[in-house]
């Protein structure tokens, strides 16, 4: 099958296309897991606290209840 020059460059501006659509599906993705990772960070954060916390209580709890 031969193809006219026509057809090749209109191919090429295709698939020049279809990488600029991929190279912005991957900068969105990129600035997707930025934003996960913050997340992420945030809730081991929020859970630290969580955790003083519970040993802060359970301290509490143990000078209450007396020796066991």
């Amino acid at each position: 099958m031969t193809h006219t020059l026509n057809d090749i460059e209109k191919e090429i501006q295709r698939t020049i296309d279809l990488n600029t659509n991929i190279t912005e599906k991957i900068r969105i993705k990129k600035g997707m897991l930025v934003l996960l990772k913050q997340e992420i960070e945030d809730l081991y954060l929020e859970q630290d606290r969580n955790n003083d916390k519970l040993i802060k209580l359970y301290d509490k709890k143990n000078k209450q209840s007396g020796p066991s």
